[in-house]
């Protein structure tokens, strides 16, 4: 594991404690919690890579992941413009993340009643991203629920990498959907676990980029399936 920093931390005012966690329509709309800067950009230093940001009050990080959703969140650097990168891409399946992730007690799959029942009659047509927890775990609540982080597929990756010594870029299905990701500088692309939800755009890149000569590799199943305008 590599550390990056030390980052400025940023203190929240004693009067920020026990305020809640996001609006009644937190789930569709976002938590609209004010926004902090904890970065003007990204070091030239750091590598593309998946990161995982703790947010905590000790003055050195606890290096593993909490049980509180929202105290650590996940991250993804892209090979910066000016600096050589790897020639396979790694697409991270942070969309799906989102669909499955129950926030405000309401995924797009089913919902949770107060009695902890879910419900499919429950469940939303619509996601926001400006949640917490994406991919480090399953809400019950605000805690962690008994289920593995939707990430471990993607960490066990990224550690066969690095045994295998095998350099790849990173960027979730959204960059490549609106471009921030250019699959052209690259000449394979893969796909980990479950990568279920893709945009139209982001199907039509990927296509573009197979049939211009790109290797596609997808390690896992139940992928690409078009989601709609309104679900994220």
């Amino acid at each position: 594991m590599r550390r990056f920093g030390p980052v400025e931390p940023h203190r929240l005012p004693q009067s920020a404690g026990g305020r809640l966690l996001g609006p009644g329509d937190a789930d569709s709309e976002g938590c609209r919690w004010p926004k902090v800067n904890l970065l003007d950009s990204v070091p030239n230093e750091w590598p593309s890579g998946v990161y995982v940001a703790q947010f905590c009050a000790e003055e050195k990080p606890r290096e593993r992941a909490t049980d509180r959703a929202g105290e650590d969140a996940l991250f993804i650097v892209r090979r910066g413009n000016d600096r050589p990168g790897a020639r396979i891409l790694c697409q991270v399946n942070v969309a799906t993340w989102l669909a499955y992730h129950i926030w405000h007690n309401r995924s797009l799959y089913h919902g949770r009643s107060d009695d902890g029942q879910y419900w499919e009659e429950l469940r939303n047509s619509k996601a926001s991203i400006h949640r917490p927890g994406l991919g480090l775990c399953y809400p019950n609540g605000n805690i962690l629920g008994p289920y593995p982080p939707k990430s471990g597929q993607t960490f066990a990756f990224i550690d066969w990498l690095e045994r295998e010594a095998i350099s790849v870029d990173f960027c979730s299905g959204l960059d490549i959907s609106n471009g921030h990701a250019n699959l052209s500088d690259y000449s394979a692309l893969v796909t980990i676990g479950h990568d279920e939800y893709w945009t139209g755009k982001q199907l039509d890149a990927v296509r573009a980029f197979r049939d211009s000569g790109g290797a596609t590799i997808f390690l896992g199943g139940n992928l690409a399936c078009l989601s709609g305008p309104r679900d994220f």
